[in-house]
């Protein structure tokens, strides 16, 4: 497994390890924000080229945030995850992930706006790769889909990334 550098993150410390941050995470035994800091790293990674650690980073994030009841959370790890997604040419599985981010947040009020921002951005373009009946289909298949069947897809969508 590649070893990745993580930076200060707010922890008070840099170090390496097999998928790092996940590690010191768990080390330091961090409750809140975790998720947070994950998918920050997940980020990071995903810019660098390494989908693999992205995707298991942001697996982690959307099992904490799940573990918590942060649906919020939650919206914001599907968003990530259906752009990471949208990288690998997944792009149905991307776009279901997203209506059903888009959906959780409808449903709790809102979040934070870069989230709505980023919806709308994916959305178009995967509209543009997919095509109409495409779209349509995997928009309301995301849509429909409770915020378990969300993270259990998620899971699935996003395992051989």
């Amino acid at each position: 497994q590649p070893t990745l550098r993580v930076p200060d993150i707010g922890l008070g410390v840099a170090t390496s390890c097999s998928l790092g941050p996940i590690c010191l995470l768990r080390e330091r035994r961090i409750e809140r924000g975790d998720d947070f800091r994950i998918e920050q790293l997940a980020g990071l990674a995903n810019k660098e080229g390494r989908t693999s650690d992205a995707t298991a980073m942001l697996r982690e994030a959307l099992v904490l945030n799940r573990d918590v009841g942060y649906r919020e959370g939650i919206a914001e790890v599907l968003v990530t995850m259906a752009s990471t997604l949208q990288s690998v040419n997944a792009r149905a599985g991307a776009l279901t992930l997203l209506a059903a981010a888009a959906r959780l947040r409808e449903e709790i009020g809102g979040g934070a706006g870069w989230v709505g921002d980023a919806i709308e951005r994916l959305r178009g373009s995967l509209r543009d790769s997919l095509g109409g009946a495409a779209f349509e289909a995997a928009w309301k298949e995301g849509s429909l889909l409770s915020t378990d069947e969300a993270i259990a897809l998620a899971l699935e969508e996003t395992r051989e990334v």
